[in-house]
């Protein structure tokens, strides 16, 4: 098998990758597996349960049947629920906090200080500021923007309005949701809303899959030093706002 060279361009992207803290993507992974498990061993503690009562309450098979169905819906819905939303949400943060990282090794290479506040819209301005300095090198990178911008409006649902959005929000996520069979949406009765359910945990292995790749293709066309200064930046720093003025 032929060994990479540690010089190779793939080789100085990976290593970029994890300097930007992108190693957090798998420990979500084993994270998500290791939730798995655990909610496995409820599962199985709640049928243990199950039958040690059957066999020492014979005559309230009913009611043993009733409440441990119950426990087994909770741990299979609402408790689930609830880990995979709030692990997708976590997940997002994670992906936030590399690309700015990335901002400031591209500003590192470039000579080019970026010039942005965090608040609503930082993933754009994150962008913006990208795309001003790589141009058409950013090209590739931008192939999976409109669905990192999908993932972030089901972000902010789930933030903000616990997972529950408008017919709006549905239109412009139908084309996205179609492609994904770990997300259900239900329209909540009697009302004009509707609520959006991860059922699993590989929703989130997808989304950080196509962060992954985002962040590789931007990294990949850094160069593998720092540009040489043109002459009005060796007296200061030009700031790139967030809008790339």
């Amino acid at each position: 098998m032929k060994i990479p060279s540690p010089y190779s361009r793939k080789s100085r992207t990976d290593k970029l990758f994890y300097k930007a803290g992108a190693g957090a993507f798998h420990q979500m992974r084993l994270y998500l597996e290791s939730m798995d498990e655990l909610l496995q061993v409820q599962r199985q503690r709640i049928e243990r349960d199950r039958r040690k009562h059957l066999k020492k309450y014979p005559q309230d098979w009913q009611l043993i049947e009733e409440f441990s169905d119950g426990d087994i819906a909770r741990v299979d819905g609402y408790f689930t629920n609830v880990l995979l939303n709030s692990s997708f949400m976590a997940s997002f943060a994670l992906f936030e906090s590399v690309f700015q990282k990335v901002c400031f090794r591209t500003a590192y290479k470039y000579f080019q200080e970026p010039d942005f506040n965090s608040g609503p819209g930082i993933i754009n301005k994150y962008r913006s500021y990208l795309s001003s300095i790589l141009r058409n090198d950013f090209a590739q990178a931008d192939l999976s923007w409109q669905d990192i911008l999908r993932y972030s409006e089901l972000r902010n649902a789930i933030v903000h309005h616990g997972s529950i959005g408008t017919k709006k929000d549905i239109l412009l996520l139908i084309p996205f949701l179609k492609k994904h069979n770990f997300i259900t949406v239900k329209k909540i009765r009697n009302t004009s809303k509707y609520r959006f359910t991860i059922t699993d945990k590989k929703f989130i292995y997808e989304f950080l899959a196509c962060v992954s790749k985002f962040i590789r293709d931007i990294l990949f066309e850094l160069p593998p030093g720092r540009r040489k200064k043109l002459p009005h930046q060796i007296a200061a720093r030009p700031k790139i706002s967030a809008t790339g003025q």
